[in-house]
């Protein structure tokens, strides 16, 4: 569970430390199915093959899009695409141009951000070992 700050928002540093904390859920942390629908939903009209990235979370196929989290990240040094999804996230680098911040209940104004619940989801499933 990752803690909010007086302002709502989440520090890099907050999401990091959760997602190596795989107490949080044990051994109930979601598993690739659970998070594939928000990957989808929320990323993949651009997350396609040759498009941005060349990352294809939004492929038809979940095994597909399951190996492409697991993908070494350029965005984390020795990390996955699915740790950098978070980090991403909370920088408000992803998704672009939407005005996303990690203050999740601020971004209600947009379908395209994560809601708070599903930012929690994809922090269970990175801290719980990005499960298949």
């Amino acid at each position: 569970m990752l803690v909010m700050g007086s302002s709502g928002e989440r520090s890099l540093a907050q999401s990091a430390s959760a997602s190596r904390n795989q107490s949080a859920c044990g051994d109930n942390c979601p598993r690739f199915d659970a998070v594939y629908p928000i990957l989808r939903a929320k990323c993949g009209n651009c997350h396609t093959e040759g498009n941005q990235g060349n990352i294809k979370l939004g492929d038809d196929d979940i095994r597909v899009a399951f190996q492409e989290t697991q993908k070494l990240s350029y965005t984390i040094i020795g990390g996955t695409v699915g740790q950098a999804i978070l980090v991403r996230v909370l920088d408000g680098s992803m998704p672009p141009g939407f005005g996303c911040t990690a203050n999740f209940t601020a971004n209600t104004n947009s379908a395209d951000c994560l809601t708070d619940k599903e930012f929690a989801l994809l922090t269970d499933w990175v801290g719980g070992g990005q499960r298949f």
